[in-house]
């Protein structure tokens, strides 16, 4: 049950972007890149999004101590679910949406029309979006 309401909240979120991406009032949303989704058992995830979904598996990066820290699961060429392990959840039913990725036109154009609409950003986001734009 926990899985299937992940799933749903990567639909909704990419519902959202569909929706976004065309009346995005200058923000320049162009797609969905990945969810990143932390769950409290690994192998019920993956069979899960592998088995019944049928999703494949991209990569993993392991921890030094050779656990994985996070696997990336390949929905389709531009798509992924990232999952996260984590030992312990609160409350331990539930998965938690760490973060979305998003693909944007133009980062420093993205930034300007945040924080037009009232969003603060960190002191240092428009010199680290022009070296990532370079």
């Amino acid at each position: 049950m926990q899985f299937i309401k992940s799933v749903r909240a990567i639909v909704a979120l990419a519902a959202s972007v569909t929706v976004l991406c065309g009346a995005d009032g200058g923000i320049g949303i162009q797609g969905l890149v990945h969810a990143g989704v932390a769950v409290s058992d690994l192998d019920r995830a993956l069979h899960f999004y592998l088995d019944q979904l049928g999703l494949k598996e991209a990569f993993r990066l392991k921890k030094p101590d050779g656990t994985p820290r996070l696997l990336y699961l390949q929905v389709n060429d531009d798509t992924f679910v990232e999952l996260f392990p984590r030992v312990t959840r609160t409350p331990p039913q539930s998965p938690a949406i760490f973060h979305i990725g998003l693909v944007v036109k133009n980062l420093q154009t993205t930034l300007h029309a945040l924080a037009a609409k009232g969003y603060l950003l960190p002191a240092n986001a428009d010199r680290k979006s022009t070296r990532l734009n370079s």
